[in-house]
C-alpha cells in the first residue's frame, strides 16, 4: 500500500516529516517523497491520496491498574471445574505461578 499528499510524523529526529508511506504486509517500508515511495510500488499495490492529512505512529495504551492487576494475578480460574481433584490442580497452579512470580523479583 502507499499513502501519499499526506503529512507523516516519523518520530525521527533526523527526518520527522514525510509526504508519502510505503506499507507490506503491516510494515512501514519506507517514509519519504512520494517518488521515493514509488519503487515500492507493485501489480497490486493499493494507493491512497490522503489529501494532506496527517499520520501518526500507533499509540497502543497498554497499562495496568495496580491494585486490579494484582488481584488478576491472584485469582485461581475455576471456570468449568467439575471435580474436587480437578479444583486442588488449578489452586496448586495457581500457588506456584504466584511464588514463582513473586520470587522473581528479589
Amino acid at each position: 500500500m502507499i499513502l501519499a499528499n499526506a503529512t507523516i510524523y516519523t518520530a525521527d529526529p533526523v527526518r520527522p516529516f514525510g509526504v508519502a508511506m510505503a506499507v507490506r504486509g503491516g510494515r512501514v517500508l519506507h517514509v519519504g517523497t512520494y517518488d521515493s515511495v514509488k519503487e515500492f510500488r507493485g501489480k497490486h499495490t493499493y494507493e491512497r491520496n490522503l489529501s494532506g492529512n496527517v499520520v501518526l505512529p500507533g499509540f497502543i495504551d497498554s497499562h495496568v491498574h495496580l491494585i486490579d492487576g494484582g488481584l488478576q494475578l491472584a485469582r485461581v480460574p475455576l471456570r468449568g471445574v467439575k471435580s474436587k481433584d480437578v479444583f486442588i490442580s488449578r489452586v496448586k497452579e495457581a500457588v506456584r505461578g504466584f511464588v514463582e512470580l513473586c520470587c522473581s523479583f528479589s
